[in-house]
């Protein structure tokens, strides 16, 4: 594997966790709304947030899902998937609740960290895919 493919997947998945979570979000606060949005609304309106979830994301990522997986990797946990996905999940409720409720103050609770979860344990099997089972395969 070369030196690039970590660097490459972790952009990818950050991209990609960015645009799911923009429409998971953008599912909830339709969910409360009385009329749907329209067609053009539905399937393009959370593109225009990806872009700040992918900074969330990543901030996420770095921060605290690289020391996870490498604590996860030290104890040997990694070459097994659900490990992974408990693991991401779990940190990324906490780097949810740590990066939007401590550090900007918002106060949706349950809904900041069910997107956490989500986007961690998204994360966390994609990294599986790309990335782990590459490792395991060498």
């Amino acid at each position: 594997m070369t030196a690039l493919r970590p660097v490459a997947s972790f952009l990818l998945i950050a991209v990609v966790v960015s645009i799911a979570l923009a429409y998971v979000g953008a599912f909830f606060s339709w969910s409360d709304d009385v009329s749907l949005p329209s067609p053009i609304e539905l399937l393009f309106g959370p593109l225009a947030v990806a872009p700040i979830y992918a900074l969330f994301v990543s901030m996420g990522g770095i921060v605290f899902g690289l020391p996870a997986l490498l604590g996860v990797r030290k104890l040997g946990f990694a070459r097994y998937r659900v490990a992974l996905i408990v693991v991401g999940t779990s940190v990324g409720m906490v780097a949810a609740a740590v990066i939007l409720l401590g550090w900007l103050g918002l106060i949706a609770v349950p809904l900041i960290v069910a997107l956490g979860a989500v986007g961690g344990g998204l994360a966390a099997a994609m990294w599986y895919e790309l990335v782990e089972k590459g490792i395991a395969h060498d």
